[in-house]
Formats: C-alpha cells, sequence, structure tokens
C-alpha cells in the first residue's frame, strides 16, 4: 500500500456519519383510521364448509356451475369480530348488511 491509502478513512465509516443524520424523521400525528365492516364477492371454491349468515344453508361448491358467495369481514368498535358468509342472493334479500360487495 501506498502512503495515500493508508492515510484514507475506511468508506464504511464515512457511511455510518451519513445515515446518523438520515435517521432523523418529521412526523406530524394523523388521526388513526377506524376500520369498517366490508364484504367481497368471490367464486365458491372447493371444501367451503360456511353456513350463509342470511338463511343458515350450508354455501356449497357444486362442480358444474360457478356458483358466487359474499364475504364479510365485520367490525365492531373497529375491531374485527368475525367472517360471515353469504350466498350471492341472500346477501342481496338481506338488504347488503355490510354494504354493496365489492368484486
Amino acid at each position: 500500500m501506498g502512503p495515500q491509502a493508508q492515510n484514507r478513512q475506511p468508506t464504511a465509516y464515512l457511511l455510518r456519519l451519513a445515515a446518523i443524520e438520515a435517521d432523523k424523521t418529521y412526523v406530524t400525528p394523523i388521526a388513526p383510521v377506524m376500520p369498517v365492516s366490508r364484504a367481497v364477492v368471490r367464486f365458491i371454491e372447493a371444501g367451503n364448509d360456511a353456513l350463509c349468515g342470511h338463511c343458515q344453508l350450508p354455501v356449497k361448491f357444486v362442480a358444474r356451475t360457478r356458483g358466487r358467495q359474499v364475504i364479510a369481514n365485520v367490525y365492531t368498535d373497529g375491531r374485527w369480530t368475525r367472517v360471515e358468509h353469504y350466498h350471492e342472493a341472500c346477501y342481496e334479500e338481506a338488504g347488503d348488511p355490510f354494504g354493496s360487495p365489492r368484486a
């Protein structure tokens, strides 16, 4: 090594000094977002053993017809409590209890 290489500071030391300055954050507080119940439409899959939240009959997979179900995540006071399954027609008949289902 030549004399110039011996006087140079290690690169890792220089990077560390830069990282200390980058760690300063200036974040303003924001209000928390409360989760709300929501519903989605999905195809019924084989092995599904859920009961419909409206008619209490099984939401069954049938091979020749691609049946659809509505799955709703239900929140109470901002906390997730349960998942409810509906036949697509039953959800509409119940008056869309958790809002219009998304695709």
